[in-house]
């Protein structure tokens, strides 16, 4: 089973109005045939393409008051974000999460963009490799590297 996006869904409904097999379709996509039936059953009713919806968390926005209490206290510690949000806490007695505070000084250009923020662990493998399954790209890696002059550096390699 894949996942499909809102553009194989679109295509799924392109295929069956031009008349070809739900099971063809199903095996095309690689969904089972029931699935296809849902689909097609939505447009019937509504006319209109069914679409997925995002998942996971709705991010909150960050309110002015915060953000101010964040960039006064960088400005007092010129610590990072961890450390910004013991010293917060410590003495405001207000709990902001440390990736919030990074959202913050990021969009500000306080810190740089620090490519594991956002994810659990190390994202890059052993040689600082990103693996990449995306489309025509499948089986390559994603190099990161800063020359020097801050700017980040991509470079495709083949793997295997």
């Amino acid at each position: 089973m894949s996942k499909l996006t809102n553009r194989d869904i679109q295509r799924i409904i392109r295929q069956w109005v031009r008349e070809k097999p739900v099971v063809e379709i199903a095996r095309d996509f690689q969904i089972t045939r029931q699935r296809v039936y849902q689909l097609i059953t939505y447009f019937k009713d509504r006319g209109d393409y069914p679409e997925i919806k995002r998942s996971g968390r709705k991010s909150q926005p960050i309110d002015e008051r915060t953000e101010e209490l964040i960039l006064e206290t960088y400005r007092a510690n010129n610590v990072g974000p961890t450390h910004l949000e013991k010293k917060i806490e410590e003495i405001y007695g207000i709990h902001i999460p440390h990736k919030r505070i990074y959202q913050v000084l990021l969009f500000h250009g306080l810190v740089e963009i620090n490519m594991r923020n956002g994810s659990s662990g190390n994202m890059f493998g052993m040689n600082g490799l990103i693996p990449c399954r995306c489309g025509r790209v499948t089986g390559k890696s994603l190099r990161l590297t800063t020359p020097g002059n801050g700017l980040l550096h991509l470079s495709m390699i083949h793997l295997g």
